[in-house]
Formats: C-alpha cells, structure tokens, sequence
C-alpha cells in the first residue's frame, strides 16, 4: 500500500512535485500525478496521468491508484472529480490565487472529509481551513548552487517576474528610475531586470538569469484582487539558494518568525522602503554583500532545502497521518 498520492492540476511553480520528492526522501513512498504540463519547462515534473484527458495509458486508473494510496493528498485546493472513499486519509493543500479569491468554497467543500491542510503562505492562513498548518514551499539547494560574482564597481540589480501585474513590476521599476537619476547611487548598480512587460522563459533559463544578479527583487504588491497579499514565494527562495541579497514582501513576518525563526530576506513592504532597502545594499562594501549573500543561502538551505521540509511535513502532518 503506498503511503501518499498526490494529485494537482497544473502544479504551478512545480511545488507540489517537489513537495512529493521532500516525502520521499523521508522514507515514503509516494506517486505524484497532474492533469496538465507546466509552460515553464521544469526539468522533472509530476507524471501527466491521461485518464484526465480521456485517454489510455499504461498507468493504473486513477480509482486503482487512490485504492492503493493510504493517504490522498489535494494540491492546488482542488480535487479534479476524484472520487472520495471510506477509511482514507485526505490532505489538501492551498497555494494561491485560486484559494485566496474562493477560500469560502473550497473550505466548505474540503472541510467535510479532510484531515488536515498545508498552507504555503501566510497570507492564506486563518481563511478557514480544517487543521491548517503553514508549510512554505521549499527550494531544491542541491540542483540549485550559489553564484558569486568577483569584485566590481556596478552592483547589478534583478527583476525578472513571472507576472508583472502581480509582482508589483510597475512600482519596483519606478523606484528604480528614481536611483537611476539619484546622485548618490546612480554609478554604483545598473538594472537588469525588466521595466514595462514579461519576458517569458524556462524554468532552468529564468534560474541562469538570476545567477547573474547581485541583488534580486522579487515583489512588491500588498494587495492582489482586493485581498491582502503582499508574501514572498518561490522565486524569492529560488533567488536566496543562489546567493543573493533577496528583497521582498512579507505583511505577516510574525507568523514566519512565529513557525520558523530568523528570516535572512529583506523585507521592503513599501516603495519608500524598497528605495531604501536598495540604497543600502547598494553602498555597503563588497565583502559586506557577499557575507549577507552567504546568510541567505545558508538559510535558504537549513529552513527551506529539501529535507528540512521533509522533516517539516513529515512532523506536522503525516506523522499522525501514517502512525
């Protein structure tokens, strides 16, 4: 009998795959299944099942796999017409916009048969949800390395978002056209991210890009659809595991501090805090930058690496699941 099935629809940013590889390597066994690709190219993605197409394959039917699962596990807060059966376990994870803009719903649906709840971000905690518990996602360090650059008189400064609308592009781009004409800073870094609109890429590509940055931003937005949002995610993760000084959001720090301690990111809520966060990486020494760099990869890797998210889910969720 195989300890967890994991079932998602897009898997966007590719979480709940890697969730299911953090499962795995505390000693589960565990298939993780999808309905759709991702555009962005992941090098390894969870298996494509076609009964969600309609089509045959040599995969067991989704009914065989569920009836082979102890545990099934929800990701994405939706349930794709799986059927429910007697003397399961289920779990469901919440991630996003579909659950921010519908928790009243979902909850309602998931609630009634669910025994627990992994929350991705705080934003999303306190919506309602049966025996949540707040899981980040976490970052792969061991396929992701640190890069750092030599010496140099320009810092360069990153911005390369998935969705400007949603990431705050229009006001971090403002914030640096106001370093650009500032006296102080104005030779000292140079932009590299983008300015007015997206420039989609792959995974791994978008990962290179990065690389090059001293200083990455990732978001700027406290509000999204009228909700409180304002939460940094995986590209901010993604950023730390390659060494850089990584500026973000985060409105509820109390519940990171909370539920996991220290957090090396910078966190700049405002634009007047961005600006001032910028200035200061910016005019503080090499040697400096690159000792904050260090932290930030190092904390990426102890709080949010692999397996310390496996030990993470396997503590506050499937102990009591499995026993």
């Amino acid at each position: 009998m195989r300890d967890a099935l994991l079932i998602g629809e897009y898997d966007w940013a590719n979480t709940g795959f890697r969730f299911s590889r953090c499962m795995r390597l505390m000693g589960m066994d565990v298939l993780m299944i999808k309905s759709h690709h991702h555009p962005f190219m992941y090098p390894e993605q969870a298996i494509v099942h076609p009964e969600f197409m309609g089509l045959e394959g040599e995969l067991p039917s989704i009914a065989d796999l569920i009836d082979s699962s102890k545990v099934i596990h929800f990701i994405g807060s939706v349930a794709i017409n799986t059927p429910t059966i007697i003397g399961k376990k289920y779990v469901v994870q919440h991630g996003g916009t579909i659950y921010r803009e519908n928790h009243a719903e979902i909850n309602q649906h998931f609630n009634g048969f669910c025994d627990a709840a992994i929350i991705q971000c705080p934003d999303l905690l306190n919506l309602g949800a049966k025996n949540e518990m707040l899981i980040y996602y976490p970052v792969d360090t061991e396929l992701i390395q640190p890069v750092y650059r030599g010496q140099s008189d320009v810092v360069l400064i990153g911005h390369f978002p998935s969705n400007p609308a949603v990431k705050g592009t229009k006001q971090i781009v403002e914030i640096i056209k106001e370093l650009e004409a500032d006296d102080l800073v104005k030779d000292k870094f140079k932009y590299i991210g983008t300015r007015d609109s997206d420039n989609p890429v792959s995974w791994w590509d978008n990962i290179r890009r990065m690389g090059t940055c001293d200083i990455l931003i990732e978001t700027l937005q406290s509000k999204l659809a009228g909700r409180n949002y304002g939460e940094w995610g995986n590209t901010a993760l993604e950023a730390a595991a390659l060494g850089k000084v990584v500026i973000t959001n985060s409105i509820h720090q109390e519940h990171y501090h909370n539920e996991y301690g220290d957090c090396a990111l910078e966190i700049a809520n405002t634009q007047e805090e961005l600006k001032e966060a910028l200035k200061k990486w910016i005019l503080v020494s090499d040697l400096i930058r690159l000792e904050k760099r260090k932290q930030t990869r190092d904390w990426a890797h102890k709080k949010h690496g692999m397996r310390a998210t496996g030990e993470r889910i396997m503590e506050k969720v499937y102990r009591g699941l499995l026993c």
